[in-house]
């Protein structure tokens, strides 16, 4: 099990931003991140589960709660 920071990740992994993976953080409760065990957080610091966060991806988990994508949003209050 790999076990690694943010930046580090994103240093690891080209295409995966840090901007971009502390947005999954944030969200990691309403979007299943938390619910898979792939954020590891130790006082103020987070830690990703490589192998547990690529699962995750890649299982194409939706978004759930009040999680929902600014376009989406927009769309609803657009009548589209």
């Amino acid at each position: 099990m790999n076990i690694t920071t943010i930046k580090k990740f994103a240093e690891k992994h080209e295409g995966f931003t840090e901007s971009g993976l502390r947005d999954d953080v944030s969200h990691a409760e309403t979007n299943g991140l938390a619910e898979c065990g792939a954020i590891v957080r130790k006082g103020r610091r987070v830690y990703i589960v490589e192998e547990r966060y690529l699962q995750w991806l890649l299982s194409g988990v939706k978004p759930r709660g009040s999680y929902v994508r600014k376009a989406e949003r927009d769309d609803r209050h657009a009548g589209v």
